[in-house]
């Protein structure tokens, strides 16, 4: 399901693969987050966030790719 829940799931653990050091598992966390991203950019994400809600600019992972983290 591509929905804000899975968005929070996969924040969640990159989130934990950074504390973890587990630097594989955080780029597959961020490359799905950038693909459910671009879905609600596009207005095809579902729950809370579809629509380009208040994640359709960016989100923490935004800022990782442009570098502020």
């Amino acid at each position: 399901m591509r929905d804000g829940l899975a968005v929070d799931v996969y924040e969640t653990a990159g989130r934990l693969a950074l504390e973890a050091d587990d630097l594989a598992e955080f780029r597959r966390c961020h490359a799905v987050l950038r693909q459910l991203y671009a879905e609600v950019r596009r207005g095809l994400g579902g729950g809370r966030w579809g629509g380009g809600g208040r994640w359709g600019e960016v989100g923490r992972w935004g800022e990782v790719e442009r570098g502020v983290l």
